[in-house]
């Protein structure tokens, strides 16, 4: 739970009767942004008073306060955290490679590297509409049963070489340059009973070399019994890998069997046609066939359907079967829409905005979907729109006109429409005066560019041409008696500034830097309620045609301003220099803000605060990151939306909330960051079971998982408490588990914001 140390104090002074008033503090959202799933707002008189950049402020800046529950009671302990035995926990003393905090330069002893357009978590290129070399993802095994029939062999070996016992083993990893040698990577998925272990993974064609790592082994282990394809072989002791040709690209299964000691390696089906099935424009039993793009290499089709609900399957090919494929989770109408397939009878559904033309895409290397516009120039939509207007006197009729282009271009993130140095800025809103756009382009001049008009409508439209390739901030002036500035709101791009948020484009050719994106408003269909979502996007994703890992986390709101009024996490500025030195690979981070139920929603169970029952909505919560959240962030942004590139994150009841997402859904969150965790929630003061317990009577995930505490306090012994359970489940430290402990660390974000290096680097930094 986050306490910050003003929250400690009221809590210690007077208990939980002012600290649940001085919790009772509500964000207040910087505009009025358009929510994915909702209908465009109409214009209104309502804007948010703003001083002008170069004037002083008289806001005070809020936040959305931090439910607190107690953290566990200080605890005597006879051992000291630089006494404990375990070889694997990172001793605390370690200042060598330590990374600079965020506001300064990395440290001399790291090789700062340039991230380039390919500096994924994948080796191979992956196919794009934009662009046919994009480096390809490695499929998905939990997210795709084994729905793909297996090619005819005489299955793996049964018997082994004399005196070769059944391995007894609680980690196998796959090491290939493919996978960058990386241990974490290449982790295979054990099955419940710790007997077989699989993975699927898209191969090139031609040289492949591998061995396997059993636990944390660094000698070679594989030998061949069978080089011919598939192949099959032991897990012995080798002198060197095993140098091998894949016979063609495509989706390959690893399996290993522990009860003979033996591997086997084959090719799947491959995928040769795909079509959508499915009720759009008010019929029912439709079918539509995906081409196949010889240059992006994926199955697509573009189709004109009409606003309301549709419902459809994807139906995929292999071997003359069709199989019938839908979302891993059917989204609450998500729009636009995005994720992996998995062998499916039931439709997924999604609610068409409006009357349009809409693209359908299958990657079949890793079943990745996509729902969104057919993409097109925006330019020529203005054009055609201008044109459209300009015949029309009735303002209704306009605005009819209107409505389904910003819709467009809104859902395309296409607003302001940049081309070159040409930016045209848009605006529907009702002003009280003339209005006008200003920014770092015009020294924040207001007045200086005044928007036209549309005669009988609240559209606002201007072109400019810049005078040099740069990143622009601005904003929109109400030249009203007192001015009034306010962000676009509908461009999704944004910064933090001294007098609130700003908005950002950057011309064409502007070499790109890290970038924030808001969504206001977004709504939480089971919870019924509304949060901003803001989005990192790392640094070249706008040039760049590749797919990155996504990392949810939670507190949203403290983790990209350090004028929170908790404090910051300075996310944006760990994950910019340890991407320009090497140490993660590119990635992307939404950050899902809390609200006022934060204590119910980050919790699995009931607990007794004060002897008031409270928590207990975690499945209302894991169902808006799964249905709501998910399936948009994956149609809107290029993401690999397989759970191997699925991390959550928090701290708090914010860790809580992600190790149990791990153990309920380890199909969609593979990696696993909970910093100072209340794994104690459940009987602080009831008798309700902790996650621990829950975790035991589960057993076994195929997770990757970072825990942290300050020590003596900040849930220390809780949280040594999960260590040991997650050991006795098979877990290896610095392998599948991390522990880490930070002496007299308190619960605060300055704390996690010293340490987020940590997770971050245990969790992102291999493919």
């Amino acid at each position: 739970m986050h306490r910050s140390s003003q929250q400690n104090t009221l809590y210690r002074l007077f208990g939980w009767p002012l600290l649940a008033l001085f919790l009772a503090i509500t964000p207040s959202l910087a505009c009025d942004g358009l929510p994915p799933t909702e209908t465009l707002h109409e214009p209104s008189a309502e804007s948010s008073q703003e001083p002008a950049p170069n004037e002083p402020s008289t806001e005070s800046k809020t936040e959305s306060s931090q439910d607190s529950a107690p953290i566990e009671p200080s605890q005597e302990s006879t051992t000291e955290i630089s006494q404990e035995p375990a070889p694997s926990e990172p001793s605390t003393a370690e200042t060598t490679t330590e990374p600079a905090p965020p506001d300064q330069e990395p440290a001399p002893t790291e090789s700062p590297q340039e991230s380039t357009q390919d500096a994924t978590a994948e080796p191979i290129a992956e196919p794009d509409p934009t662009d046919a070399q994009e480096p390809l993802p490695e499929t998905n095994t939990e997210t795709q049963p084994d729905g793909l029939p297996e090619t005819q062999s005489d299955g793996l070996p049964e018997t082994q070489p004399d005196g070769l016992p059944a391995l007894q083993v609680k980690a196998i990893s796959l090491r290939t340059p493919l996978l960058e040698n990386s241990a974490q990577s290449g982790l295979l998925e054990r099955s419940a009973d710790g007997k077989t272990w699989h993975r699927i993974l898209w191969l090139p064609a031609g040289s492949f070399s591998f061995t396997f790592q059993l636990d944390k082994q660094t000698a070679p282990v594989g030998i061949l019994q069978q080089s011919t394809w598939p192949l099959q072989g032991f897990l012995q002791t080798a002198t060197a890998p095993i140098q091998t040709n894949t016979p063609q690209q495509g989706r390959y299964r690893i399996t290993v069997d522990t009860t003979n000691a033996s591997f086997r390696i084959e090719a799947l089906p491959a995928i040769t046609a795909a079509r959508l099935v499915g009720t759009w424009n008010a019929q029912s039993n439709q079918q539509i066939a995906l081409a196949l793009d010889a240059q992006t290499g994926l199955f697509q089709a573009d189709i004109s359907i009409k606003a309301g609900n549709a419902t459809f399957s994807l139906e995929l090919q292999q071997q003359g079967a069709w199989r019938r494929y839908s979302l891993t989770h059917t989204p609450y109408n998500a729009f636009p829409q995005g994720g992996t397939l998995e062998e499916n009878t039931s439709p997924s559904l999604s609610l068409i905005p409006q009357d349009d033309t809409y693209r359908f895409s299958i990657d079949p290397k890793d079943l990745r979907f996509a729902l969104h516009y057919t993409p097109d120039d925006p330019t020529l939509r203005y054009q055609a729109l201008l044109q459209d207007l300009s015949t029309l006197s009735d303002p209704a009729q306009k605005n009819a006109r209107i409505l389904p282009f910003f819709r467009r271009l809104t859902a395309l993130r296409q607003i302001p429409i940049v081309k070159g140095r040409d930016v045209v800025f848009l605006l529907w809103w009702s002003m009280q005066a003339p209005a006008s756009v200003a920014g770092t382009f015009n020294q924040w001049q207001a007045g200086q560019h005044t928007l036209q008009r549309i005669a009988g409508t609240d559209f606002y439209h201007l072109k400019l041409t810049m005078t040099q390739d740069s990143q622009y901030a601005y904003k929109f002036v109400d030249s009203a008696a007192t001015p009034q500035w306010i962000t676009d709101p509908v461009n999704r791009r944004f910064e933090y500034g001294p007098f609130g948020s700003n908005s950002l484009f950057n011309t064409d050719a502007t070499t790109d830097t890290s970038t924030l994106e808001q969504h206001n408003e977004f709504s939480a269909t089971k919870l019924q309620n509304k949060r901003k979502l803001i989005v990192y996007l790392p640094p070249n994703y706008r040039s760049a045609k590749t797919r990155y890992p996504v990392l949810y986390m939670h507190d949203g709101q403290n983790l990209f301003d350090d004028q929170a009024i908790w404090g910051g996490w300075g996310v944006k500025s760990w994950a910019d220099q340890m991407i320009k030195a090497g140490q993660l690979k590119p990635f992307i981070v939404v950050g899902v803000e809390n609200t006022i139920g934060r204590m119910d929603e980050y919790t699995h169970t009931t607990d007794k605060i004060s002897g008031t029952s409270t928590g207990g909505k975690a499945n209302d919560y894991a169902d808006f990151l799964l249905k709501d959240i998910k399936p948009y962030i994956d149609g809107l942004y290029r993401t690999h939306p397989d759970h191997r590139h699925t991390a959550v994150m928090g701290s708090s009841l914010g860790g809580l909330i992600s190790l149990w997402l791990g153990v309920h859904y380890p199909r969609t969150f593979f990696r696993i960051g909970a910093l100072s965790s209340t794994f104690g929630w459940g009987k602080i003061a009831a008798n309700n079971p902790t996650l621990g317990e829950i975790f035991q009577n589960k057993g076994f995930q195929n997770l990757v998982v970072y825990i942290d505490s300050g020590s003596p306090q900040d849930n220390y012994q809780v949280t040594l408490q999960m260590r040991d359970t997650m050991r006795q489940l098979g877990y290896l430290d610095d392998l599948n588990l991390l522990h880490y402990v930070e002496q007299n660390a308190i619960h605060n974000e300055k704390a996690w914001r010293d340490r987020l290096h940590r997770p971050l680097s245990f969790l992102l930094s291999w493919p």
